[in-house]
């Protein structure tokens, strides 16, 4: 499910406030992320060189643009940090769940951090059920905590709590 990212995770903008990034580069990043949404991810083409599809990608989708900006607005290492770790994250429509049903068998439910209201912040998680259930998928959604590799290093993480916000997340939209 991390290819239904609305946003960055909140998780990773917050550790590059920890490690310097300046709150001028990191709305550039987040408006550029925006702007990928608003005009739809260019999609990674199929390549046995995956360097060469993922740079390609990468160009397709504004990266030289957004750095070029985050450099003119003194972007340091962090700021570059936050800028490059952007593309690890897409939006992908949810309603292609429904059209590659046939071939979808077991779901990694990626998330990077569920609030005390049980709202991904990143991951659209009603979005993304909504279209499993209206594709009659009828497998299982496997919790996969990815936000405690962004907080480890700086802070307790409380990773129980989080696959439990993120399963009550999960049960609210499937009930609907």
């Amino acid at each position: 499910m991390g290819i239904f990212c609305r946003n960055i995770p909140n998780v990773l903008r917050d550790k590059a406030r920890r490690h310097g990034a300046s709150e001028e580069c990191i709305k550039i990043v987040d408006d550029a992320y925006a702007k990928r949404i608003e005009k739809g991810f260019v999609k990674i083409k199929y390549d046995l060189d995956l360097g060469r599809a993922n740079m390609e990608y990468r160009m397709a989708n504004g990266m030289k643009e957004m750095m070029d900006a985050v450099k003119a607005a003194g972007g340091q290492a962090a700021d570059l940090e936050y800028a490059g770790a952007s593309f690890t994250y897409s939006w992908s429509d949810p309603k292609d769940i429904i059209d590659n049903i046939d071939y979808i068998f077991h779901i990694h439910a990626k998330f990077y951090h569920v609030d005390e209201a049980y709202k991904e912040t990143a991951v659209a998680i009603p979005e993304v059920v909504e279209a499993f259930k209206k594709a009659g998928y009828q497998g299982y959604l496997s919790s996969e905590y990815e936000g405690g590799e962004h907080l480890r290093a700086d802070m307790e993480v409380d990773s129980i709590e989080q696959v439990r916000r993120h399963q009550e997340a999960l049960r609210k939209a499937i009930e609907g």
